[in-house]
């Protein structure tokens, strides 16, 4: 549940949060492209912060992260360190865009971390008496 109400401070940018379908950050990602094909979002415009798109959306905020930087691979959008990310000028032309999303290898690192987020909470739940012993 987001923890904050953005009602009264604007985002730059509100996708979808019923259109999130795993993995969240490719679903993400196109929405992020289909806003810059469709003029939403012009050239210039700064996206919202990481962890304030995470919190409107109640996801984590390396996913949006994730996908910032998989925008930056394809060429849609260029961060400056201490500014934020913003549309670049050329938006979808793909002679700029640096390298296709389907190039791009997923190691499945974020789906790696729920699996043994779930078997540490069974770890931790479990009594110590209970525990099974290993020596």
């Amino acid at each position: 549940m987001p923890i904050n109400d953005f009602s009264h401070y604007q985002l730059t940018w509100y996708p979808d949060k019923n259109k999130l379908t795993r993995p969240i950050y490719k679903s993400l990602l196109d929405q992020l492209k289909s806003a810059i094909e469709r003029g939403i979002l012009t050239s210039g415009t700064k996206l919202p912060p990481q962890r304030e798109l995470a919190d409107y959306l109640d996801i984590n905020f390396t996913t949006v992260t994730r996908t910032y930087k998989l925008s930056a691979q394809l060429g849609l959008t260029y961060g400056i360190h201490g500014k934020g990310t913003f549309v670049n000028s050329n938006g979808i032309d793909p002679l700029t865009a640096n390298s296709p999303l389907t190039r791009t290898i997923d190691l499945g690192f974020v789906a790696s971390f729920e699996r043994q987020t779930t078997s540490l909470t069974i770890f931790l739940a479990t009594p110590l008496s209970k525990a099974p012993r290993n020596f």
